[in-house]
């Protein structure tokens, strides 16, 4: 089952993201989120439409994702988002050893470092939802 919050714009899933689920959320049929995904990997922006609801929309024109931020920008953004248990549960217990020392002592993490991209995958965020993650951390 997935859920959408139309304050973080992602999707969750309780199996994956437990008590860090937005109070916001709400449950999003398998055929719609596949109809969200099939869209969005046509070009198309998952938003919240009215009342919150996700719905397909052409995209919007964001600043491009820094290529890196700072650890504390990152934790930061990452605490905004409700994912920084999450991504932390990941890094401590599914990443390799190399990886979860990468993680832990990085100054700075790079949009491109490949373990990223795999915990990403793993926690089900798309690429967009990376970038809109990078873009808020360097706000912060």
């Amino acid at each position: 089952m997935k859920l959408y919050s139309k304050t973080t714009g992602w999707f969750y899933d309780e199996d994956i993201h437990g008590a860090n689920v937005p109070a916001d959320a709400e449950v999003v049929s398998d055929d719609e989120y596949r109809a969200l995904l099939t869209g969005q990997s046509a070009g198309m922006a998952i938003v919240p439409g009215p009342g919150g609801s996700p719905v397909l929309a052409p995209p919007q024109i964001d600043p491009s994702p820094p290529q890196s931020v700072t650890r504390r920008q990152a934790r930061r953004a990452l605490e905004e988002a409700g994912l920084l248990e999450t991504v932390e549960t990941y890094f401590s217990t599914q990443a390799s050893t190399a990886d979860r020392i990468d993680y832990e002592d990085a100054q700075t993490f790079d949009r491109d470092w490949p373990a990223l991209t795999q915990a990403a995958t793993a926690l089900g965020l798309s690429s967009i939802q990376l970038d809109q993650l990078f873009v808020a951390a360097s706000t912060l």
